[in-house]
């Protein structure tokens, strides 16, 4: 016997029944498509949120190189900037004139404090050193380098505040030597009569 539902015997009574709910076979089937489809979505979802993160990691990765290649270019420029800079005091240096200053000007501008500190150090290093050997001249000069650099760098050397008068040639007395080795003036009492010998 059979339990469908009777045919409306009205047209006025179509909608009505066409719009009675389906049977549970096509529930479960809609409802399996839906869970496929919320599967395949969630599954680009991943995908999608996996490349974006790889992406990110790949621009985090060339933002560092790049930071790094601007750091090393950075050090380059000042080490370059620091050498011209050296440079071109050397260069001044030469070219430039000693001005034609008062003693207190010059006394009071660090290139003459500078001076005056390497001229001491200059003194200071030939008392202690005393005078090179014979044939060792260009040695001790060499030494001397980084001193006359300074003295480069210090700029031109404070003019005389009271300088000493001028001598000429013939006022200036002749070195004479004992055959003992020791220099002195002529007209020295420490020469014996019978071993000098002028120059």
């Amino acid at each position: 016997m059979d339990h469908h539902p009777p045919l409306p015997t009205s047209p006025t009574s179509w909608p009505s029944f066409c719009s009675q709910p389906l049977a549970s076979g096509d529930d479960s089937h809609s409802a399996e498509e839906l869970r496929q489809a919320l599967l395949r979505t969630t599954l680009e979802l991943e995908s999608t949120r996996f490349i974006a993160h790889e992406e990110l990691r790949r621009l985090e990765a060339h933002a560092h190189h790049l930071s790094h290649l601007l750091d090393l270019a950075s050090r380059e420029r000042d080490e370059a900037r620091l050498h011209a800079h050296t440079l071109l005091l050397l260069l001044d240096h030469r070219h430039r004139p000693a001005p034609a200053s008062s003693s207190s000007e010059d006394e009071s501008s660090p290139a003459a404090a500078a001076a005056a500190v390497a001229e001491e150090e200059m003194d200071a290093a030939a008392r202690k050193r005393g005078l090179p050997e014979k044939g060792r001249l260009l040695e001790a000069v060499m030494r001397a380098g980084p001193l006359l650099q300074t003295l480069m760098l210090a700029g031109p050397l404070p003019e005389w505040r009271h300088p000493p008068p001028a001598m000429q040639g013939f006022e200036i007395p002749p070195v004479v030597m004992n055959a003992g080795g020791r220099r002195s003036r002529k007209g020295s009492p420490e020469l014996d009569s019978e071993n000098k010998v002028s120059f």
